[in-house]
């Protein structure tokens, strides 16, 4: 039987197909590893009649086809955006081997024009924590018991449920359940999806998406990953052996971009047992206000979802990465009241007044960690500068490192929901969080000054 999905690992031999009249078409393995895909292709590399000397240019002149097409006993592949990644050559015997890197593949045959870009119509994916987050199902399972009371019979309903629409740009989002089965396992599957009048590149579409994974890593506080990807689109297609349209299924696609993340530690269920907000209370208004300002705050946005997406990331980077959020933050945010307090002599604003801003804008209660706003964002700029200037001698104790980029993490969760929801108030977890971060500081007999340095309490 066909495949219709690649894992990492898979394999698939075949002939190689470039699109051009006569041209013949040359053996070719595809497999797909935790780097991405690649194709090794074999090919004559002596002159004869017979000989895949247009095969061999490719390699010796660096100039793949953009466009290729993999014809195999398991299913057409078409392949786009592919570049030369390098060659063998036997010398001795006449034949080489060369390596064929694609920026996107799509396990179906692409009717039309060969040569044409990639666009697609619709494109969903799966992401890490799509459903904790929404809480959708596509499951339904009635039990029935028989009069002396016993399980009689168990009935498992799958069926598609639409969830939350909004628009992003030229785009219009949704969040789906789609259960399926393989007659052995049951996934009850929840999938983003995008969709424009007209086809797309695949890179807009995956902007949108990244968008939302980015928005959830902040909610979760833990990396969030892709896992799969699917297009639909209307040149992507079934036939009958007469050539007639039988279907327009949804098809794999793996773009360069995210297959790496496909092998990459799923989050724990405890990480995912507490968002700040499901995405009933961000709601399509939310999510749409947080796709229209993502550009405005990406300087916000990228350097702290980096910091919370790499599993084990160091302190010190938590910390630098953060504190460049805070600086892009704290010029969007502007000036709040009481931030005077953190300006030089001269009366100019620094880093930790940008800091004090985002410290401020949260609206959180830090009393838990027994200093003020301004001693708070003071300390922050402190570990910061200290981390990042060769002339401050050594990096700060580990421990109190730890403290501020827990901390750090915390607020800059809080600004990113601020900008999908400016009037959300935040409290429970965080304030639980911060608890903890106080009662923590407390066990490491460490105190927070107001001018920013820490401290053991005296008599310690």
């Amino acid at each position: 039987m066909a495949k219709r999905r690649l894992k990492v690992g898979d394999s698939i031999l075949g002939m190689l197909v470039d699109g051009i009249d006569e041209t013949p078409y040359v053996p070719a393995t595809l497999t797909l590893t935790e780097s991405g895909v690649r194709l090794d292709v074999s090919y004559i590399d002596v002159g004869s009649p017979n000989s895949s000397s247009g095969t061999r240019d490719w390699f010796d002149s660096r100039q793949v086809p953009t466009n290729l097409s993999l014809v195999s006993l398991d299913g057409d592949i078409s392949l786009f955006g592919c570049e030369s990644s390098g060659y063998r050559v036997n010398m001795v015997r006449g034949f080489g081997v060369g390596r064929i890197t694609p920026e996107a593949l799509v396990f179906n045959f692409r009717d039309g024009e060969h040569n044409d870009d990639l666009g697609v119509t619709e494109l969903r994916s799966t992401i890490d924590g799509l459903g904790e987050w929404t809480g959708y199902t596509g499951v339904e399972r009635t039990d029935s018991v028989n009069p002396s009371g016993r399980l009689d019979r168990v009935t498992i309903e799958l069926a598609g449920v639409d969830g939350a629409e909004w628009d992003a740009g030229a785009a219009r989002m949704k969040v789906r359940a789609e259960p399926h089965t393989d007659k052995l396992h049951i996934e009850d599957a929840i999938v983003l999806s995008s969709s424009f009048a007209q086809p797309q590149p695949v890179t807009e579409h995956l902007n949108e998406h990244r968008k939302v994974a980015n928005l959830m890593s902040f909610i979760f506080g833990c990396p969030i990953f892709f896992r799969n990807h699917e297009i639909k689109d209307s040149r992507f297609t079934i036939r009958s052996l007469n050539g007639d349209i039988q279907d327009t299924p949804y098809v794999q696609l793996i773009h360069a971009s995210t297959v790496k993340e496909y092998e990459r530690p799923t989050p724990s269920q405890k990480q995912l047992l507490e968002p700040l907000l499901d995405i009933t209370s961000v709601g399509p208004t939310g999510l749409q206000q947080w796709s229209d300002a993502y550009d405005t705050w990406g300087r916000f946005i990228h350097p702290a979802s980096s910091a919370l997406n790499r599993p084990g990331a160091l302190i010190e980077n938590i910390v630098v990465n953060t504190s460049m959020s805070f600086e892009a933050a704290g010029n969007l945010i502007g000036k709040k009241v009481g931030e005077e307090l953190t300006y030089t002599k001269k009366g100019k604003p620094t880093t930790a007044t940008y800091g004090y801003r985002c410290i401020a804008h949260t609206g959180l209660n830090f009393d838990a960690l027994n200093v003020s706003q301004a001693g708070l964002a003071r300390a922050i700029s402190d570990n910061y500068n200290t981390i990042k200037h060769f002339d401050r001698g050594e990096f700060p104790d580990a421990t109190e490192t730890h403290v501020i980029g827990e901390i750090s993490i915390l607020i800059s969760r809080v600004l990113a929901l601020k900008i999908a929801r400016p009037d959300i108030q935040l409290v429970g977890a965080l304030e639980r969080r911060l608890r903890e971060i106080g009662e923590y500081l407390t066990r490491n007999r460490l105190s927070i000054r107001d001018d920013g340095t820490f401290s053991k309490p005296l008599g310690n």
